[in-house]
């Protein structure tokens, strides 16, 4: 089952990019997956480098970054996210648990209810 989840969220990756590397695609995946936040989060800038306007890597930035302890640049990266029209209620789910991790209990439930 995992297999068929990390295929799909690899495809996935694949088909929003058009034309980048599966390689690095492949490789930000299969980091993401593992948890393993520093090296998702090397990659997914890579990604966003190459492919600025794709919100899913602007997105996966954003958890990659707040699970590695980056929460300042995870706030301005879900941002991003937003603005390239990654779906709202992902991003803005991300932005309250930065939030709330920093005990921003107000600025949390704000990002949940606007």
């Amino acid at each position: 089952m995992k297999f068929l989840a990390l295929l799909a969220s690899t495809c996935f990756a694949l088909c929003a990019a058009g034309q980048q590397s599966p390689d690095l695609g492949a490789a930000a995946d299969t980091a993401y997956q593992a948890q393993n936040w520093q090296e998702a989060e090397k990659l997914y800038q890579q990604l966003i480098e190459a492919h600025p306007a794709v919100g899913r890597y602007w997105y996966r930035l954003g958890v990659s970054q707040h699970k590695a302890g980056h929460d300042q640049e995870a706030l301005a990266t879900f941002q991003s996210a937003k603005a390239k029209g990654f779906p709202s209620f992902f991003v803005d789910y991300g932005l309250a648990e930065v939030y709330a991790s920093t005990g921003k209990a107000n600025e949390a439930f704000t990002a949940l209810t606007d």
